[in-house]
């Protein structure tokens, strides 16, 4: 039996999932239980991951955490703490769209809402003058066809410009080149 947590992040829940479907992929037949910070958020996550990638197999979702889990922020990655993006694109079905369709998504963060964001004068001006979708929060999906539509259009874009947030986390699985958006001097955001 393997054990996997997740949180409500999708670039994080996807790169569990994609140590899974490794895992099934180099032939280990373990059950695979997946706990769930937000079950519902999981099930939205693991639809949503199926549409784009090969997948060998179906976790057992579980609604809480067990004693024995590692903590997410030290679980997510495998010991090299390498990404492994290069493995996990091979599973990537084939998608005709990818950087073809838009030249541009975006989230735009305000940093009343995150400290990953910008000032709100900037993130109006941004998104006055430019052209593109904008994919919004990377969490709090209502459906698995909501998360779809909203991948589909990253993986469209030929660039995605945001925070470092799930939606950049998710670029190098379709080639999407990311542009960081972030406040410049620290010295300069607010206490």
């Amino acid at each position: 039996m393997m054990k996997f947590a997740t949180t409500t992040a999708l670039g994080k829940t996807w790169r569990q999932y994609n140590y899974m479907n490794h895992a099934w992929r180099l032939g280990y037949d373990d059950e695979m239980i997946l706990y769930a910070h937000d079950l519902d958020a999981a099930k939205i996550h693991w639809e949503a991951y199926k549409h784009f990638f090969d997948v060998k197999g179906e976790p057992t979702f579980c609604g809480e955490r067990g004693d024995d889990i590692v903590g997410v922020q030290d679980y997510y990655r495998n010991p090299t703490k390498a990404h492994m993006f290069e493995v996990f694109k091979t599973y990537v079905k084939p998608w005709p769209y990818i950087g073809s369709a838009l030249p541009v998504a975006y989230s735009i963060i305000d940093i009343k809402n995150s400290i990953k964001g910008i000032n709100s004068e900037s993130k109006n001006n941004i998104i006055k003058h430019l052209s593109g979708v904008d994919l919004g929060d990377s969490r709090n999906f209502k459906s698995a066809d909501e998360l779809i539509y909203k991948v589909t259009q990253l993986a469209s874009a030929q660039t995605f410009i945001g925070a470092n947030c799930s939606w950049a986390w998710l670029c190098p699985y379709f080639d999407t080149v990311w542009i960081e958006l972030k406040e410049g001097f620290p010295g300069c955001l607010p206490q």
